[in-house]
């Protein structure tokens, strides 16, 4: 007898995934607007990152701080016994 993979029940309707996760419509629809949630947040964080590149792209300073740290770096690493 094949089983079927929807059935009713007394709390509504839900579906039978093959691994046997039983998942209401609610909770399908939940977890979705859950992962558009993260998504929307993914890529502010990642807009976000990308301006602060831009920024340290177009500073004068960038250069100087970054050769300052390759320099302290080397003296520490020099100094360690």
């Amino acid at each position: 007898m094949r089983r079927s993979r929807f059935f009713f029940a007394r709390t509504g309707f839900f579906i039978q995934y093959p691994g046997g996760i039983i998942v209401t419509m609610f909770q399908r629809k939940r977890i979705k607007a859950i992962q558009e949630e993260v998504e929307r947040q993914h890529a502010a964080v990642e807009a976000r990152a990308d301006g602060l590149l831009e920024k340290l792209k177009g500073s004068k300073w960038t250069a100087a701080i970054l050769l300052g740290a390759v320099v302290f770096a080397i003296v520490v690493l020099w100094s360690l016994p």
